[in-house]
């Protein structure tokens, strides 16, 4: 995982109150805006603003007896608008070398995973996955866990693009 990436994991994870172990220098977090499911962020890492939209999952189906929160978030690092990503954890590990599947209307996206978290596989990846969820209105998140319990998660769209508008606002 890329200290990018790292940090956007740990400024996701503290967002819905959990931690991370490791390095991290991240200051003054808050809150932008909350547009129906999803809220927007600021932080800052050094000189550099890095925003941020998150949501939970309306709907949890799967075989999982236990796991953690699952939650997805786009993040944006400074004034580039093509520098978002989309993060996913669906609050398990999951398979090693599997794939996260998201279903936006009858769009299929093939996320890659590292431990808990999933990504599209490059920024052209990224671009159509934003895309799409700002003209869906649901996004189901399939995936397999390390010891092959299952989970569908279904995510509301509505807010996605109000709250991405806050986020390119805060960071320009």
């Amino acid at each position: 995982m890329t200290l990018k990436a790292f940090s956007i994991l740990a400024f996701g994870l503290a967002a819905f109150g959990l931690s991370v172990v490791g390095p991290s220098s991240t200051q003054a977090r808050e809150v932008i805006s909350v547009h129906d499911d999803w809220t927007s962020y600021v932080d800052r890492e050094n000189d550099l603003k890095v925003c941020y939209i998150a949501s939970r999952p309306s709907k949890q189906e799967g075989t999982f007896k236990k796991r953690g929160e699952p939650y997805v978030m786009a993040s944006r690092r400074g004034p580039d608008k093509d520098d978002e990503q989309v993060s996913v954890t669906a609050g398990y590990p999951y398979k090693d070398d599997g794939k996260v599947e998201v279903l936006i209307g009858s769009t299929q996206f093939n996320l890659f995973v590292k431990d808990q978290w999933a990504w599209a596989p490059n920024a052209a990846g990224d671009k159509e996955l934003v895309a799409a969820m700002a003209r869906g209105n649901n996004m189901v998140v399939k995936a397999e866990s390390r010891v092959g319990t299952t989970s569908a998660d279904t995510y509301s769209l509505k807010g996605f693009s109000a709250a991405r508008k806050a986020i390119a606002e805060a960071c320009s």
